[in-house]
């Protein structure tokens, strides 16, 4: 499927696991290059390993959504890395 997405950035949280790792992935799979963010550590090193092993332009960022402060922090993380 070509989306027209190839060389776009994007940031999915919660993707660690589940249905945000599959939106990362096929993300990923279009050529846009993702940051990925979750609060657990090993799961998000899990995730990066996996997508990297797959090819994928990836960026782990280490997050809790849940908190104000995180998000600002995700945010400056990821512009900084993917420099957007």
């Amino acid at each position: 499927m070509d989306l027209g997405l190839n060389g776009r950035t994007a940031l999915v949280t919660g993707a660690s696991t589940g249905i945000g790792l599959a939106a990362a992935r096929l993300l990923a799979a279009e050529g846009v290059a993702v940051a990925i963010v979750a609060r657990g550590a090993e799961r998000l090193t899990q995730a990066t390993a996996a997508m990297r092993r797959a090819r994928f332009t990836v960026h782990a960022i280490p997050g809790d959504m849940s908190q104000p402060d995180d998000g600002d922090l995700v945010s400056a993380e990821t512009s900084a890395r993917l420099r957007r």
